[in-house]
């Protein structure tokens, strides 16, 4: 490790960064460096700019450009402080779209595909209480509260600890899986004794459940988090509720799950309904105003 990028590394963990931030802060900065071929401490402020314009052209993401702004942002800062903020840096306007959603129909086929008790176990925990996938494989068999019928997120997004739910048909598929298996270390361990089970296991592992049950839809894992989030508003349950099981800092990020849902929409009614519009009740209103 270079000592550019072990202080840049420092500053990162100092700052309170989980370590998933930090390696995408270093690629980032990492990728401006190769752009240039030279260390991204002599990279000058126009060729910034000529970076990130580049990601931009090539169809990357609003959010990603938006990623490697601030990775850019937070090198020269902590590593350059005389230029904190080259070219000012400010984020991209990006395009909100609704989340995907499975009706609760969906989400138990989903979960009544996967056959395997680890993998039954590990969907349905996702789901029933609402976690992240980096939440999820770093679970520890301790974090399961049965008496309380609760669930220990420890160091969730900004390292912030919460409780969430633990339902009780997700506990006794959690005791079938613990009988199967018998994990130590981590709740779900992967093909490696000792070692959580990896991201990409878990994503392909849903993606086939998904082929199975034929939802017709694309569905990642933070589709569970949610229908989750969905289907406790669409049981009535306050805003605030929702924002602490899921552990948003801001109830402005939870307020994403107050679109219109399939239950909402099944009972709304146009107000056009209220009326019968025929060719001759047209021109009988012509015929009033003329």
């Amino acid at each position: 490790m270079t000592l550019l990028r072990q202080q840049f590394t420092q500053a990162l963990e100092l700052r309170g960064f989980s370590p998933h931030t930090i390696n995408n802060y270093i690629l980032a900065v990492a990728r401006l460096s190769r752009r240039y071929g030279k260390s991204p401490d002599t990279i000058s402020d126009q060729e910034v700019r000529e970076h990130i314009l580049h990601l931009k052209s090539e169809g990357i993401s609003a959010a990603t450009c938006n990623l490697h702004m601030a990775a850019i942002k937070s090198f020269f800062k902590s590593c350059l402080p005389e230029r904190p903020n080259p070219v000012g840096l400010t984020s991209m306007k990006a395009p909100k779209h609704l989340p995907v959603v499975l009706s609760l129909d969906e989400t138990i086929r989903l979960l009544t595909c996967a056959v395997n008790p680890k993998h039954r176990a590990l969907l349905s925990i996702i789901y029933s209480a609402g976690l992240r996938l980096s939440e999820a494989i770093h679970l520890r068999p301790a974090d399961i509260d049965s008496h309380r019928m609760r669930i220990h997120v420890r160091e969730g997004k900004g390292g912030k600890d919460r409780y969430t739910l633990l339902a009780g048909p997700v506990l006794e598929t959690l005791r079938e899986y613990y009988r199967c298996y018998r994990p130590e270390t981590w709740l779900f361990e992967g093909r490696h004794r000792g070692m959580p089970m990896s991201p990409r296991n878990v994503d392909a592992t849903l993606k086939r459940c998904a082929r199975r049950a034929r939802l017709g839809k694309r569905v990642t894992v933070h589709t569970l988090r949610h229908s989750f989030a969905t289907h406790l508003l669409e049981a009535g349950q306050p805003l605030q509720v929702i924002q602490s099981l899921l552990g948003h800092r801001n109830i402005k990020t939870t307020t994403i799950y107050t679109h219109v849902t399939d239950r909402m929409m099944a009972d709304l009614r146009s107000p056009l309904e209220a009326f019968t519009l025929t060719p001759n009740r047209a021109k009988e209103q012509g015929a009033e105003h003329d």
